[in-house]
């Protein structure tokens, strides 16, 4: 049995845990001593020795905590605590890594061992499969959650609804089928569809769809969708995918105000690009929106027994850029031709379908001393240079005036921005998923980690100290903010730049003194 003993050398006493040994050779007991300290003559407590304290480890903590703070200051933390319980940290965390790293979940493991977390119940890729078929089979909760954060978010002036194609190698997911595929790949797909606030981008819900549904034939389902969720449709932003005299009807039935493109196609747009060409070169039509010069005009229309105002804009420096573009494509194809010195028109013809996509039904081919000559169509060319830098908007809208629908109309293009995000910076553009539930549960987690990516992107758009930094330059700038543990159990942040500290200032969070979320 050990025991301490008190020394006194000089002036100090030093403490020593003692115990007694046997010694065999000179068959007596023997006292070894372990120093211990110095006895603290004022408190009494033992002064131990310095030892060397070095870092044991070093992880990343300044963006996560950053997406940490924005989904408590958003309310997110809340609904998915509230709804999911003791799931919502693992859930949260493989948000902030779709943000973060953009990259397959089977590579999740190497980022928690990198990141700083508090508490992470699943890494493996078996596991995030699991939890994502877990997830994906709680259907209840997962429209609790969307309900209750669409809800929650302020009256918007408009929601916009759009929807992409996600190909997948998936045998088993019953939604996959073939359609047409907005990247062109030879895949079956899923569509997917998300409703967005405007003008900040926000978004509040998503649906998704068999691959072979067009847009067009969604509309329906969505409205519905959205009445049963109890979100607010004050104005519908559509893309011109779902034009149609049966979506206006829809639309008009339940009383939603619109504003959605007309296709050029129709014999309609044609009629009033026809009808609108002196209003347009009339200085009393322009104006300026985003120091841009415009002109505007406006019909009423009848569609489908419904009277609508099909609003005409023209952008004149478009318009310059747009000709411009075929002009040097129209002379291009042409010297090409002329170089090659084709023998038939079938190797013109070729040559244009290769060189000059889009452009075969501008040209006529004859051919003169044996070579083959492009002629352009007079006719075909006025027509499409007509319509080049004009947009037609069939418009329900309560009485708003000409830059506000334009302005909401091309805020639109948030949605857009947010399937480049989807598809580029979240590995989402192929599916790794081969059920339905996963599926179902994937998604859910990308849905998170879009609001949390466009909470930042709306701060960016506002903030004057923000506006050269990207999202994903914020959050590496943030990330080489790190938390190291020494070897003494000991935890610090290294030290926060200026950089750092006006990111965190700008987006209203606390700069964090300790590694504790």
């Amino acid at each position: 049995m050990s025991y301490l003993v008190k020394q006194k050398i000089g002036k100090h006493i030093y403490i020593y845990e003692a115990e007694g040994v046997w010694d065999p050779e000179k068959k007596q007991s023997r006292q070894k001593r372990k120093y211990i300290g110095k006895l603290d003559p004022d408190s009494g407590e033992i002064i131990t020795p310095r030892k060397s304290v070095y870092p044991r480890s070093v992880r990343d903590f300044g963006a996560v905590y950053l997406l940490k703070a924005l989904a408590d200051n958003y309310g997110l933390t809340s609904i998915l605590n509230d709804v999911l319980g003791g799931e919502a940290p693992d859930l949260f965390n493989m948000a902030a890594f779709q943000l973060c790293e953009g990259k397959p979940f089977y590579l999740m493991k190497s980022w928690l061992e990198g990141t700083h977390i508090d508490s992470m119940s699943v890494a493996d890729s078996q596991d995030i499969s699991r939890f994502f078929t877990d997830l994906g089979q709680r259907d209840s909760d997962r429209r609790r959650c969307i309900e209750r954060w669409s809800l929650g978010q302020p009256a918007s002036k408009a929601v916009a609804f759009d929807i992409t194609s996600l190909s997948s190698h998936g045998k088993l997911i019953d939604l996959l089928e073939w359609g047409y595929n907005r990247d062109g790949e030879s895949l079956p797909q899923i569509n997917l569809g998300i409703v967005m606030r405007i003008p900040d981008g926000i978004p509040l819900s998503y649906h998704i769809y068999p691959g072979s549904i067009t847009d067009v034939t969604t509309l329906s389902n969505i409205v519905t969708e959205l009445k049963a969720q109890r979100i607010s449709i004050r104005r519908f932003v559509l893309d011109r995918g779902f034009y149609s005299i049966g979506n206006i009807r829809e639309l008009s039935q339940a009383r939603i105000p619109f504003i959605m493109p007309m296709p050029f196609r129709s014999h309609l747009a044609g009629q009033l690009l026809s009808d609108s060409k002196a209003a347009l070169q009339s200085p009393m039509n322009a104006f300026v929106h985003e120091k841009q010069t415009m002109f505007h005009t406006s019909f009423p229309v009848d569609l489908g027994s419904y009277s609508c105002q099909a609003h005409v804009y023209l952008d004149e420096e478009r318009k310059a850029r747009e000709t411009n573009r075929l002009i040097h494509r129209l002379t291009e194809l042409e010297r090409v031709v002329a170089r090659q010195k084709c023998p038939t028109m079938d190797e013109a013809l070729e040559i244009i379908r290769d060189k000059g996509q889009g452009l075969d039904k501008l040209f006529t081919v004859t051919m003169e001393n044996g070579q083959a000559v492009l002629k352009r169509k007079p006719k075909k060319l006025s027509a499409m240079m007509n319509r080049y830098g004009k947009i037609i908007l069939v418009a329900k809208a309560n009485n708003l005036n000409r830059e506000e629908l334009i302005h909401l109309y091309r805020r639109r293009d948030m949605i857009e921005k947010l399937f480049d995000v989807l598809k580029n910076e979240f590995d989402s553009n192929r599916i790794r998923i081969h059920s339905r539930d996963a599926l179902e549960g994937r998604l859910f987690v990308m849905f998170l980690s879009m609001i949390l990516y466009f909470i930042i992107q709306t701060r960016i758009h506002e903030s004057d100290l923000l506006k050269s930094y990207s999202v994903s330059e914020i959050l590496s700038k943030l990330k080489i903010l790190r938390s190291v543990q020494m070897s003494n159990g000991k935890s610090h942040l290294t030290e926060i730049t200026k950089k750092q500290r006006d990111i965190y200032e700008a987006f209203q969070v606390p700069l964090p003194k300790d590694p504790c979320y």
